[in-house]
């Protein structure tokens, strides 16, 4: 608190790996591990280059989404040749300690004591894309059973988003109802 303001912080990230996501999976994607694809997480989601051996994230749909294609530089009709994306160095030096955007709560709570932030709004990540819409619907639920163990570790600072998909209104409405009154949950993320 600062000036006697609550400090807010609305644009943090939580998207588990694969490897931290394992213990909270719906019984529909442990019966289908193995056919899950993963990707290496090479890069944090500040920005920074993650330390070897790197985690996974799952991947349901395409190869396509953010960072796929070639970077563009605004105002130019197309990709220059050979363009590749480098490491963002938009908030400073400092970047997040590692585990704190996905499974540690207490490394997240000490981040943000050292930023001097008081409550955490946390944009949850998901897979998404699989041609099967239930497929989507059971990475959401992990994803909120993960969420909601973190959050209670530190209730009145860390708070999310309850995650929600077009693909499977009925499922959503399901997911919002169990959720809505949750500490976390702040709104609905709909995609």
């Amino acid at each position: 608190m600062r000036n006697g303001y609550w400090i807010f912080d609305a644009d943090t990230h939580f998207h588990a790996s694969a490897e931290t996501l394992e213990p909270f999976l719906d019984p529909m994607l442990r019966d289908m591990k193995d056919e899950l694809q993963t990707r290496e997480f090479r890069t944090g989601w500040a920005g920074e280059e993650m330390p070897e051996p790197y985690t996974h994230l799952y991947r349901l749909g395409s190869e396509g989404g953010w960072g796929a294609a070639p970077p563009r530089i605004l105002g130019e009709a197309g990709p220059r040749p050979n363009a590749q994306r480098h490491f963002q160095n938009f908030q400073g030096f400092t970047f997040p300690t590692p585990g704190g955007s996905d499974w540690d709560s207490d490394v997240r709570v000490r981040d943000m004591d050292e930023e001097g932030v008081d409550v955490h709004l946390m944009v949850p990540g998901a897979a998404s894309g699989h041609p099967d819409p239930a497929v989507d619907m059971a990475m959401l639920r992990s994803v909120h059973r993960q969420l909601d163990d973190m959050c209670s570790r530190h209730p009145g600072r860390l708070m999310s988003l309850i995650l929600a998909t077009a693909r499977d209104v009925e499922g959503s409405v399901l997911e919002i109802k169990r959720y809505a009154d949750s500490p976390w949950a702040r709104g609905v993320w709909v995609s």
